[in-house]
């Protein structure tokens, strides 16, 4: 996948109940004029341990605490 300037990625693994671990990730570390955002996004998806498909948004979440909202481009 792409963190927004650099290629990440890294395994995931879906089981029951809509539970969802990703990692660890991987990423090319490019310097990128907003590192900080793929940082946070990278820590932010280590946190999740759930999903939820709501019409065209994929939710990422830490138990029912919402850590990413996905959108179709």
């Amino acid at each position: 996948g792409s963190g927004g300037c650099n290629n990440i990625s890294g395994k995931f693994t879906v089981a029951r109940n809509n539970r969802l671990l990703i990692g660890p990730m991987l990423s090319t570390k490019m310097a990128c004029p907003n590192m900080k955002f793929e940082d946070n996004f990278l820590l932010a998806l280590a946190q999740v341990n759930r999903y939820e498909i709501t019409d065209d948004e994929l939710l990422l979440k830490n138990n029912n605490k919402i850590i990413a909202r996905l959108l179709p481009r």
